[in-house]
């Protein structure tokens, strides 16, 4: 049942409770030998309150910005890398405009990082995070919003609030920690 007609090209209409859009960027990143970057979340805000960070995962980066978006590859990639892989290191990232541009181009070629940028389309047959790792995050975070939402605050709530959030990824993480590490 939908409480207000589906935005057009919705790809899960049939779950669509409400199309009132707010803007949460979060970023999951892991490499070839299995370890999981914790998550980086960026609300659309012009300032950050403390609420919107409270009980979520241990170790999960918070910040805000203006449109929602954030330069996740000079804030959290590249320092991380410079720190734990010294020497050469490969980037495989999908083709999102803002992954390829001239600044994130000329930091990977000045710090040693070879930047692949996947076909347009294709990360689900060219990339196994997105098959052994995002599928079943994508299927759980479904499961935990469909359930958050039939249940207690979600009934009256519009959308997601930034307070729930957190607790509401902390429990996602939670239910991955068996097959995957944040």
């Amino acid at each position: 049942m939908l409480a207000y007609p589906p935005e057009r090209g919705a790809k899960y209409p049939e779950r669509v409770i409400n199309s009132i859009k707010t803007a949460t960027s979060h970023m999951f990143c892991g490499n070839a030998e299995g370890e999981v970057i914790p998550p980086y979340i960026v609300y659309k805000a012009e300032s950050m309150w403390t609420i919107w960070t409270a009980n979520g995962p241990s170790g999960t980066r918070y910040n805000h910005s203006k449109s929602g978006w954030f330069d996740a590859f000079r804030n959290l990639l590249l320092p991380r890398l410079k720190k734990s892989h010294p020497g050469k290191n490969v980037l495989i990232g999908d083709n999102l405009s803002s992954h390829i541009n001239l600044n994130v181009l000329e930091l990977c070629k000045q710090n040693d990082v070879c930047f692949v940028a996947l076909l347009p389309n294709s990360t689900h047959l060219t990339q196994p995070l997105d098959v052994a790792y995002f599928c079943p995050m994508k299927m759980a975070w479904r499961k935990i919003l469909t359930d958050w939402r039939m249940k207690g605050k979600g009934r009256k709530a519009p959308s997601l609030p930034k307070d729930e959030f957190p607790k509401l990824l902390k429990t996602l993480m939670q239910k991955l920690n068996g097959s995957i590490k944040p």
